[in-house]
């Protein structure tokens, strides 16, 4: 049972929110009331906490009925504290209220669904590839890397053309990230390469960015076996450093960007990474000290002075809360 009350505040160092029983934080989004809204993607758990942090209420049923989810990836709240979820498998985007209660159900199909975010105009963006989790049928295509919907889940447009490799994983690969707006600029960086896209005005650039390490360069392989019985099995591997994991915007002009310390071991989750201050033109302003372990969001506080950072303790996870001043 998740603890009533979150702990206190450690005495030294940035404040951190032990968070008790939670196999772990994919997702994180503030209402307009200051609540916390968290997805625990792992247990299929939506977690609601007020302005206090102490836990209000948690909802989420795995199936395949109204307002139930099979794999989620990412959830977000809307300017009318809707909270909108993401479900690959279920090939559906699931609307709750704060209270949990199931508002309606956006079904998707010929192509695959990936991360939310808000857009401008009370928008959602969905893009074609999560980045933490890999899920697509045969049928699916990457037409576009985005699909702009309204607040009930219907499709408006698609954009941005998604990068291609004849190795068809490390495609996919290649256009898992993280999208940022500021304002009506749309910036993804790449989860795999210190590299972001700008979508501004109908034009598209882009930029790199300075990391500790040199980025190994995305490579695939495909290995074909057969089986004593004569079929054929395929083995696809990708080897690349995780470079980015987790990007959101700070005021009207800054994005923070959990950057990785150093190189990882292919696209497993294994690095540490710091919170980084960059200008929309990909300059590095600062860096923070602290180390967050197994973070694959973020989110800033409704009052834009701090950012509430996941970090793999220990004992449990904790929301790390770091002044941004």
């Amino acid at each position: 049972m998740l603890s009533l009350t979150l702990l206190s505040l450690c005495l030294f160092g940035p404040s951190a929110y032990p968070v008790e029983d939670v196999a772990g934080i994919n997702s994180l989004a503030f209402t307009s009331q200051k609540e916390l809204v968290l997805l625990d993607a792992r247990d299929l758990r939506i977690y609601v906490f007020d302005a206090d942090r102490s836990l209000k209420r948690q909802f989420g049923t795995k199936g395949q009925g109204p307002g139930e989810f099979q794999n989620p990836t990412s959830l977000c709240v809307l300017a009318n504290d809707e909270i909108a979820l993401a479900d690959p498998v279920g090939r559906q985007i699931i609307f709750f209220d704060t209270e949990g209660k199931h508002l309606r159900t956006a079904k998707v199909t010929g192509f695959a669904i990936g991360d939310l975010v808000p857009a401008p105009n009370n928008q959602l963006l969905l893009t074609s590839t999560s980045a933490t989790f890999l899920y697509m049928k045969m049928t699916d295509t990457l037409p576009k890397r985005f699909t702009l919907l309204d607040r009930r889940g219907k499709m408006l447009s698609q954009f941005g053309e998604p990068k291609t490799h004849e190795e068809f994983f490390l495609g996919i690969n290649l256009n898992q990230g993280y999208p940022v707006w500021l304002g009506e600029t749309l910036i993804y960086f790449s989860r795999i390469e210190n590299e972001a896209t700008v979508y501004q005005q109908g034009e598209t650039k882009t930029f790199r960015y300075q990391v500790p390490f040199l980025p190994k360069s995305p490579d695939a392989k495909t290995i074909t076996t057969k089986t004593p019985d004569g079929k054929t099995n395929f083995q696809m591997t990708v080897d690349a450093d995780i470079v980015a994991r987790g990007a959101v915007a700070w005021g009207k002009d800054r994005i923070l960007l959990l950057r990785a310390e150093t190189g990882g071991d292919g696209v497993e989750e294994s690095s540490l990474v710091n919170l980084v201050v960059l200008n929309p033109q990909g300059g590095v302003e600062k860096v923070f000290p602290t180390a967050f372990d197994g973070a694959s969001t973020l989110a800033v506080t409704p009052d834009g002075k701090s950012a509430l950072v996941p970090h793999d303790g220990e004992e449990s996870w904790e929301l790390i809360k770091v002044a941004l001043d």
